[in-house]
């Protein structure tokens, strides 16, 4: 869900960082980015690609000059605003923006690109398995992501020997889906704070959304919302109830397994 975490980058880039920082967990994968940038170009969620090609442009400066030699000189100034403006400012900016009206060539051979297939390689994420364990939580109908690219990115993790936990969830989609596994997180980062056994496994669910303590946790997590809007300070007594997980917000009776060899 979502562009790649600086939690789960770090983890990417180095194994150890995560238990130095004390960090008991990460997640919110891409996946793919080549594969997103394709799919998300020219469509309401364009705004995401622009803001991966300026961050990639400013963390590798020797994609300068191929951006420089493949983009006209008006997407290179959008680049520019991409790295400014907030999430919702850059979706309406670039909402239904084709980058290939920008290119000398084709989003193939800009893809096709040497220097640019490094990059790509470098950041692509589960290459290496990060000391912490991994939670992945990922719509199947997702309209950002592709379920196919995450499937991909879980599987690698496993095949390097990552500690993964992987929730797929049928009903929901990008946005909702942000605040809808609050609980389910909660519950996740409370059994690795206490030591307990990590599970892990793929596991498709269809809702995390329609059990009572489901709904309980949501609710507390709006006053807390409401308590930021208002100014006020959160203190220990505010924040959601993060017990370990003796009732899970899962649907028990709806969920299907699926497991990943």
């Amino acid at each position: 869900m979502h562009e790649v975490a600086a939690v789960e980058f770090g983890a990417h880039l180095d194994g150890e960082v995560a238990f130095a920082q004390g960090f008991v967990g990460a997640g919110s994968p891409v996946g793919d980015p080549a594969a997103a940038f394709v799919r998300l170009n020219g469509g309401w969620f364009a705004g995401f690609p622009a803001a991966f090609v300026a961050g990639l442009r400013r963390a590798y400066p020797e994609l300068v000059p191929v951006l420089e030699d493949h983009f006209d000189t008006r997407f290179r100034a959008l680049l520019g605003e991409a790295e400014q403006r907030s999430t919702f400012a850059l979706l309406l900016r670039f909402a239904r923006r084709d980058v290939a009206r920008h290119l000398r060539g084709g989003i193939a051979e800009l893809l096709a690109e040497p220097v640019l297939r490094r990059v790509l390689t470098d950041i692509e994420p589960g290459g290496t398995a990060p000391a912490a364990p991994l939670l992945v939580v990922q719509g199947v109908r997702d309209e950002v992501i592709a379920i196919a690219d995450i499937d991909a990115h879980v599987r690698r993790y496993e095949r390097a020997g990552a500690t993964v936990r992987y929730l797929r969830i049928r009903n929901g989609s990008h946005l909702p889906l942000e605040f809808l596994v609050v609980p389910v997180v909660l519950d996740w980062l409370a059994d690795r704070f206490a030591g307990t056994q990590t599970e892990t496994g793929t596991e498709t669910v269809t809702s995390v959304a329609r059990s009572v303590r489901a709904v309980r946790k949501h609710l507390e997590f709006l006053q807390v919302v409401l308590t930021m809007v208002a100014g006020r300070s959160i203190g220990v007594a505010d924040a959601p109830s993060a017990s370990a997980a003796q009732s899970s917000p899962l649907v028990p009776e709806e969920r299907g397994v699926l497991r990943i060899s």
